[in-house]
């Protein structure tokens, strides 16, 4: 290196966190003894990533629908368990969006 330049290097992140920097190739720099660096980009030929929530299709949830069933039931109608269990059969709604209502139903019975 000569007097007055100088390499200043910010190789940033050693991982690619979020989906969003799918594009990011994370990189380190080697520092040679002549002070030139050279940049070597980190593998990530491994790394997964989920489709970004934004992209996927998003089929709403018809709460309105919902509650109008669960007022319908009546006091002697179905439990609200089964109610819940009976709209995400009855409805075309994202496997994960099921997926985290049994989670929460199951959560909260065991804590009563």
């Amino acid at each position: 290196m000569k007097p007055g330049k100088k390499t200043i290097i910010n190789v940033g992140g050693f991982i690619r966190r979020k989906s969003d920097e799918i594009d990011y190739q994370p990189a380190v720099g080697v520092l040679y003894s002549d002070g030139h660096v050279e940049r070597r980009a980190m593998d990530t030929s491994i790394d997964k990533f989920e489709i970004h929530a934004a992209k996927r299709k998003e089929i709403p949830l018809n709460v309105k629908e919902f509650i109008n069933q669960l007022e319908g039931l009546g006091e002697h109608g179905l439990n609200f368990r089964e109610a819940v269990l009976h709209h995400l059969e009855s409805e075309e709604i994202e496997q994960e969006t099921k997926e985290i209502i049994l989670r929460a139903m199951e959560q909260k019975e065991k804590s009563i």
